[in-house]
């Protein structure tokens, strides 16, 4: 198992009391050790490109629902000023 400095993180030698990079004292519970297999990844919970996708598709439902509200609501606008305007004539 390789031992690796606290504090600068550089590869420590066996026989020396100080670490050659940076100088730290390297005390016995000061090491860090590891093991030679790596760590495995998390198991990945889902995709999350598709969950990238189902949001911008959400995000873009939204957008047009509210182009689509606000179009209608100027268009109601838009029709009773063209019955006041047509009651007066």
């Amino acid at each position: 198992m390789a031992s690796f400095c606290t504090k600068c993180g550089a590869a420590l030698s066996p026989d020396k009391q100080i670490c050659t990079a940076c100088g730290a004292p390297a005390a016995a519970g000061s090491a860090v050790g590891v093991s030679a297999q790596p760590a495995l990844p998390p198991a990945p919970s889902g995709s999350s490109a598709v969950k990238i996708i189902v949001i911008v598709i959400a995000v873009i439902a939204d957008v047009k629902l509210c182009v689509a509200v606000s179009k209608a609501g100027r268009v109601r606008a838009v029709y009773r000023i063209a019955a006041r305007v047509a009651e007066k004539v």
